[in-house]
């Protein structure tokens, strides 16, 4: 996720963000956003629309476009593979 570059693109610290987020009714600390930051944590769905929200962008732009889920290492793999929703 790009939550890095659009928050300091704004100047903002993680502690302004976090306060921010808050304001728009998602409970969110510095310590988590600096998780989520560093991909050790993951955004639901809801808290992504207010993420993008508060940075003023949409949701398609907190995310690095045209990634290669491939050239990912195996843990971040993982991760994303974690509570797949089998379609079948």
């Amino acid at each position: 996720m790009r939550v890095r570059e659009l928050r300091d693109r704004k100047g903002w610290t993680q502690e302004d963000l976090s306060t921010k987020l808050q304001v728009f009714g998602w409970d969110v600390s510095r310590e988590s956003l600096a998780k989520l930051e560093t991909q050790q944590r993951r955004v639901p769905d809801g808290e992504l629309f207010i993420l993008a929200k508060v940075l003023g962008t949409t949701t398609d732009a907190l995310f690095v476009p045209n990634i290669n889920i491939k050239k990912l290492g195996p843990a971040f793999r993982v991760r994303l593979s974690r509570n797949r929703v089998n379609s079948k």
